[in-house]
């Protein structure tokens, strides 16, 4: 579970590139194109090669601010500077989101 955030959540989910990051490294591994508050979302590429477009997130709103993303095939390790690090790719796991910049160039680093 992710520590929750000192700033608030927008709400609604505002639309945006989501980025996710690990907390060591605080290098972007990807980011979520967020066009509706639940869906399926594709992941942006960047420059590692278990990073792939068709990777997806399924975005739902909960109680408090929070959300579920369920990660399918990719080993997400943090999102947004909270560690994460899902030993089993399809569990559900609470997040605090909030836009950040994403920046293409950056490779992933699993801690």
């Amino acid at each position: 579970m992710a520590t929750p955030l000192s700033t608030p959540l927008p709400s609604p989910l505002q639309s945006g590139v989501y980025v996710i990051r690990n907390e060591g490294t605080k290098q972007a591994v990807g980011a979520t194109k967020v066009s509706h508050l639940v869906g399926t979302l594709p992941i942006r590429s960047t420059d590692d090669t278990s990073v792939r477009p068709d990777m997806k997130f399924n975005i739902t709103r909960l109680e408090n601010q929070k959300y579920t993303i369920e990660v399918e095939g990719f080993p997400v390790v943090a999102i947004n500077g909270h560690v994460v690090a899902l030993a089993n790719p399809k569990v559900h796991v609470e997040w605090d989101i909030t836009p950040l910049h994403f920046v293409p160039s950056t490779r992933a680093v699993f801690a």
